[in-house]
């Protein structure tokens, strides 16, 4: 009944969203008599939250994304690991129809991103 949301709340409610990932992973320390591991992973991921729009809906194409991340996870010991990777994101145009009040000091819509990510954890 995503039309009459849309009807209801003048938003842009999806009846459908599609989704897609895979992800591939190996340890370059697994050969060794130790504790400690380098994992190296890849994962895509494919995501269109505009699936299928009702009839009185707006397709949005910046609602369609691929995910590439790329990275190492270190593990120090098994209950701590400093992970670092890379994500690229890119999307289809936003589409300015769907904006009723325009923000002022609204920021570019991108349709490709890159970001760098370091984190520490630790497993208690």
């Amino acid at each position: 009944d995503a039309d009459k949301i849309k009807a209801a709340f003048a938003n842009n409610t999806p009846s459908e969203m599609l989704g897609a990932y895979g992800e591939a992973s190996y340890d370059l320390l697994h050969h060794r008599d130790t504790e400690k591991k380098l994992i190296a992973f890849a994962r895509y991921e494919y995501v269109n939250m505009n699936g299928s729009i009702p009839s009185n809906g707006v397709k949005n194409p910046a609602y369609t994304q691929q995910h590439v991340f790329a990275g190492i996870n270190y593990f120090p010991i098994p209950s701590v690991v400093i992970k670092l990777d890379y994500h690229f994101m890119s999307t289809g145009d936003y589409n300015y129809a769907l904006i009723v009040n325009p923000d002022p000091y609204a920021q570019p819509w991108y349709t490709s991103q890159h970001s760098v990510n370091l984190g520490v954890a630790y497993s208690f």
